[in-house]
């Protein structure tokens, strides 16, 4: 009945339901921007960028901090990539 004091994974893998990936780890969420080729919903133009996000600081997602923390983000890129290649995620 205790709640964690610590994270129970490094990282979450989410999705759009047009299959557009995200990766969340710790405060980052990283969106990868590209559609999934066998969506049935037709994408958001707005989705359709690499995003970066500092939830703790902007938990509504308004500031894409792609641009300024670019480091941050090619780190979430490779992992995201990474769970992919491990058949992880699709």
């Amino acid at each position: 009945g205790e709640s964690p004091t610590k994270a129970l994974r490094p990282s979450m893998i989410l999705h759009s339901p047009n299959g557009n990936f995200a990766i969340r780890s710790g405060p980052w969420k990283y969106i990868e921007g590209k559609p999934s080729p066998t969506a049935k919903r037709i994408s958001r133009k707005d989705e359709l960028v690499p995003q970066l996000y500092d939830l703790e600081d902007d938990p509504g997602e308004q500031t894409n901090l792609l641009g300024e923390r670019l480091e941050v983000a090619k780190l979430l890129a490779n992992l995201l990539e990474k769970q992919r290649n491990s058949g992880r995620s699709r």
